[in-house]
Parts: structure tokens; C-alpha cells; sequence
């Protein structure tokens, strides 16, 4: 019984101090591999959430929905035009857009990096440079 209970414990302490050590090296790899991943890391830390939100969007995407944020009124219905629809900008646009929501029949055609885009039926809305707009749809009524 005596026996049993010492390998027991043995195996715990074993196990217990392997754990540390591994979670010792989670710590202390970033500070010696990855320095500039560390220094990059607490740069974000240091800044406020819209720097950082400019930082992990890139600064033209950030200004485009600090763009579109401001000049769409609140529930209005909208087509992104120059983000695929299967990237991370743009489910990064529709949740920031909120509460504006994507639609079939938009109100407004947002318009990213596109300066050569045309659509029927819409005039210019508002204009933030060469690539990037808002497109106001004109309704079909007679």
C-alpha cells in the first residue's frame, strides 16, 4: 500500500513539474525568438482601440468604415463593391457597419478601391477619394 501511494505521488510531482516547465517556455519564447512579434504585441497594447483597430485593419480599410459609419444613417440597407465577400475585411465591414445590414435591394452601394465602378440608377453620395464612395440608389417608382 506504501508502495503504491510514493509511485503515486512520484508521478504527480513528475507530471506537476513538467507542466510548469512547458508553461515556463510558453512565457519565455516570445521574448527570446520572437522579439518583434513581442515589441509589435506591446505597441498594440499601448495604443487606444481605434489606433488599434487602424492598425489591425489597415489604415484604408479603417478609414473606409470610419467613412461609411458616419455619413449612412442607422438601418439603412447597403452592397459592399471591392471586398470579397469570402475575406476577412469583409465580414470585418459588415460587423462594423452595424446596425446598417447588407441587402438585395440596398438604399447605398459602398464602394472600396474601385474608382472605375458604375452602376444605373445610382448618383454620388458622398466621396471620401478616387477609389472610395458612396453610391445613393434612385428608386424605380414612375
Amino acid at each position: 500500500m506504501m508502495l503504491k501511494r510514493s509511485i503515486t505521488q512520484n508521478h504527480f510531482r513528475w507530471i506537476f513539474f513538467l507542466w510548469i516547465g512547458i508553461w515556463g517556455l510558453f512565457w519565455i519564447r516570445p521574448l527570446i525568438i520572437g522579439k518583434s512579434e513581442f515589441t509589435k504585441n506591446l505597441r498594440l497594447l499601448r495604443l487606444g482601440f481605434e489606433e488599434r483597430r487602424e492598425q489591425v485593419y489597415g489604415r484604408d480599410l479603417y478609414q473606409f468604415l470610419t467613412f461609411c459609419k458616419l455619413r449612412l444613417p442607422p438601418g439603412s440597407g447597403y452592397r459592399l463593391v471591392g471586398l470579397d465577400s469570402a475575406s476577412l475585411d469583409w465580414l470585418r465591414a459588415v460587423y462594423d457597419l452595424y446596425p446598417c445590414l447588407l441587402s438585395r435591394e440596398p438604399e447605398y452601394v459602398l464602394v472600396f478601391k474601385q474608382p472605375q465602378f458604375h452602376s444605373d440608377h445610382c448618383e454620388r453620395f458622398a466621396f471620401l477619394d478616387e477609389g472610395i464612395f458612396i453610391l445613393k440608389v434612385q428608386s424605380h417608382t414612375p
